[in-house]
């Protein structure tokens, strides 16, 4: 059978999905560079806000908030009316949310805008994965799968090269009104270019849509099989499951044929962020600037940079090494990481910081950063994979939340030795992973990925 190409229309569709990860990376990193200049001090300008820094700590995590609720409602929204239009709704949020914070003229209205840019997030970060998925051809969904976490990198490094210029007390909103900008772009984007995926219109029973929309972004003599897959792939898994209803999110936490996947999927999205993975994201202006007070901002744009090309870097990795390996030599790469920084941020030493926190954003690309988020639908019937992410976000970001907020506060009381607290975390995740995580490379569905029924 003639392999099928990816065509220039599945890649187009799949960009204008990742949009919505570039923006998820850029609110999580918007008020990282800006937090110094934001509250208002004695001199401050009229953009300065009344903001204590137990203020700014609530801001900052409060995003969180607004992404679980965005993640546990997406499931729902991404199968009732498909991954186009969750897309579009995801960016619309964007925009509203950034146009508020940009506007704010108080700590209370910052926070509004920051859980509504949270909701569009926690919708985006669930259903972006699945659009890739149900849109990639079959060949390239490992690399392809790689493209949510490089989005997500490049919204970071985006915010934070805008912050090394616009972090001053006159021109800090720029850099939320880049956020509102790059919102409408993607609004656009979603309305003109844009397809709905083939898989979703077979699982609301829709044939001779989806069999239109997959012609529209599939090549090759393989069309017909690949078809022919994907209604295969879409049949019900659980008996109350039909063409036109998917596994609901109480289906999957309860029903004993999910369990397996269940707790990989919440298991490694926990793991994913008690890595320690958003300290720098979040505070890494902050931490390093107690010992490189001058570089600092600049210093974390060459952080993210290295998080981006080594995770572009690594993405064929993942078809020629597994998933599984990677994952432990990313974790295992952290939590070393972490030792060493902290040991560096304790003895003052600016380089062996710097070194350190470069070393663990590019084991985090390697592996930890874009596996957790593809690997759902490696792992778990296709009915319950919108279930499934957003269980797995939900994880996520709750313990994104408690990591944002109680930070700042083990730092004031742990100094440096607050990130060996995650160098413990993660030999307790090379444990879960070695025990609950399943390889998933050249297997085909979740029955030959658990070796199994599901059940058992």
């Amino acid at each position: 059978m003639e392999a099928e190409h990816l065509t220039f229309r599945a890649l187009l569709v799949i960009l204008v999905a990742c949009m919505g990860s570039l923006q998820y990376g850029y609110h999580l990193a918007e008020l990282n560079a800006p937090g110094s200049v934001m509250p208002c001090t004695s001199g401050s300008s009229v953009n300065c806000l009344q903001m204590s820094p137990q203020g700014y700590g609530f801001v900052t995590s409060v995003f969180n908030a607004g992404g679980l609720i965005g993640a546990l409602i997406a499931a729902r929204i991404s199968g009732k009316f498909g991954r186009r239009h969750a897309s579009f709704l995801a960016s619309l949020m964007f925009l509203v949310g950034s146009s508020v914070m940009a506007a704010a003229q108080s700590v209370a209205v910052l926070a509004l805008g920051r859980i509504l840019a949270g909701l569009g997030a926690g919708i985006a970060i669930v259903n972006t994965p699945i659009y890739i998925a149900e849109i990639a051809p079959v060949a390239h969904k490992g690399i392809l799968g790689t493209m949510n976490q490089v989005f997500i990198n490049i919204g970071i490094l985006l915010a934070q090269v805008l912050g090394v210029f616009w972090a001053t007390t006159v021109l800090w909103r720029r850099i939320l009104w880049t956020g509102a900008a790059v919102a409408t772009l993607n609004a656009a984007f979603v309305l003109l270019l844009a397809i709905e995926s083939p898989r979703w219109f077979v699982l609301r029973g829709r044939i001779a849509d989806a069999k239109k929309a997959f012609n529209a972004i599939h090549s090759g003599n393989a069309r017909n099989t690949e078809f022919r897959d994907s209604l295969l792939e879409a049949q019900p898994t659980v008996p109350s499951s039909s063409a036109t209803s998917l596994v609901s999110l109480k289906t999957f936490v309860t029903a004993s044929i999910f369990r397996k996947p269940l707790i990989a999927v919440a298991g490694l999205n926990a793991v994913q962020q008690l890595s320690g993975i958003n300290v720098i994201v979040f505070y890494g202006v902050t931490v390093l600037a107690t010992i490189i007070p001058q570089n600092s901002a600049v210093i974390n744009c060459v952080i993210s940079t290295v998080n981006l090309l080594v995770t572009v870097i690594a993405s064929p990795s993942v078809e020629k090494y597994g998933r599984k390996p990677l994952l432990l030599c990313s974790i295992a790469g952290m939590g070393i990481c972490s030792a060493t920084l902290g040991v560096a941020m304790i003895n003052q030493r600016a380089i062996v910081s710097c070194v350190s926190s470069v070393l663990f954003v590019a084991f985090y690309a390697i592996g930890l950063g874009p596996i957790p988020f593809y690997l759902v639908s490696e792992i778990t019937p296709h009915d319950a994979i919108g279930a499934a992410q957003s269980v797995g976000m939900s994880f996520n970001w709750t313990i994104t939340f408690f990591v944002a907020y109680l930070f700042p506060l083990l730092e004031d009381l742990l100094s440096g030795y607050v990130f060996f607290v995650f160098t413990a975390l993660g030999l307790i995740s090379l444990i879960f992973v070695s025990l609950f995580i399943p390889e998933t490379k050249g297997k085909k569905s979740p029955e030959e990925v658990w070796g199994t029924t599901l059940a058992d």
